[in-house]
């Protein structure tokens, strides 16, 4: 028996906002509550292994390219690109899936009807 499930980009881009905010954020404030404010200690444990190095990099250019594509972007209106701007703040994966969002949102009241995928069992879109 083979189950579809029906997902729209929109909602997909919505679960992946707030999987990306409760994360990361579940590791950050207790960090925070832990520490304060202590920017030279936070910049010294990100950057302590190289491979923590690795993914603050990562996240850094990651969120510079982001703040980039917000600022260029033609089809957001310019408070949402100031809403991603400011979301890509907390990190790349609050900023791009709160991009992609708005972006679907915007252009599915400009054009009818909301496009979607299918999952099949397998969890590969069909």
């Amino acid at each position: 028996m083979t189950h579809h499930v029906r997902i729209t980009k929109e909602n997909a881009f919505l679960t992946l906002l707030v999987i990306g905010t409760v994360v990361p954020l579940s590791q950050f404030v207790p960090w925070l509550m832990r520490h304060g404010v202590d920017v030279p200690l936070f910049v010294t444990e990100v950057f302590a292994t190289p491979i923590s190095s690795y993914f603050g990099w990562d996240v850094v250019i990651s969120v510079l390219a982001l703040l980039v594509v917000a600022v260029v972007d033609d089809v957001l209106t310019r408070k949402q690109r100031a809403i991603v701007a400011i979301g890509s703040l907390l990190g790349a994966s609050v900023g791009l899936p709160l991009y992609l969002w708005l972006r679907e949102r915007r252009s599915r009241t400009h054009v009818r009807g909301s496009q979607a995928f299918d999952l099949n069992d397998s969890g590969c879109a069909a």
